[in-house]
């Protein structure tokens, strides 16, 4: 799994989880993800949201979109370190970092924003949270 940083860095998940130990890198979980499936229409208003299980406070979270015409190529990438804006058209949602909610708030979906997205998150504790979701538009499919 490669995670894309916002600067266009990318990674691997060995990268990213490289300062923890053995025993937590064994220990990658599932991530809370509420709706693995949004369908959506052009220029809409729609929600992304990854969760740590039990509401653990986030440290990092990565999201990036693949793309649905050249699987396996990044074509969106964020570094959500602070609530709020983190790029034009693009805002935190969630119920905030330290409760373990991270997500996005595309303000006008494009094109461009349909495809599978994925999520990482690191916990204060160092644990590890990987969940995919897809962004459909009615009447196509991935």
């Amino acid at each position: 799994m490669l995670l894309c940083l916002g600067d266009g860095q990318n990674f691997s998940l060995a990268d990213v989880t490289g300062f923890l130990t053995p025993s937590q890198k064994n220990h990658v979980e599932g991530a809370v993800i509420e709706n693995s499936e949004i369908w959506t229409g052009l220029e809409m208003s729609r929600n992304i949201l990854c969760k740590t299980g039990n509401s653990r406070p986030i440290k990092h979270c990565y999201w990036k979109r693949s793309s649905s015409v050249m699987p396996g190529v990044t074509t969106n990438s964020f570094n959500v370190s602070v609530e709020g804006i983190i790029r034009n058209g693009y805002e935190y949602s969630g119920n905030g970092l330290k409760n373990g909610g991270c997500g996005i708030s595309i303000k006008n979906v494009g094109q461009n924003d349909t495809g599978l997205w994925n999520c990482t998150l690191i916990s204060d504790d160092l644990s590890v949270f990987v969940g995919t979701l897809k962004l459909m538009l009615w009447g196509k499919s991935l």
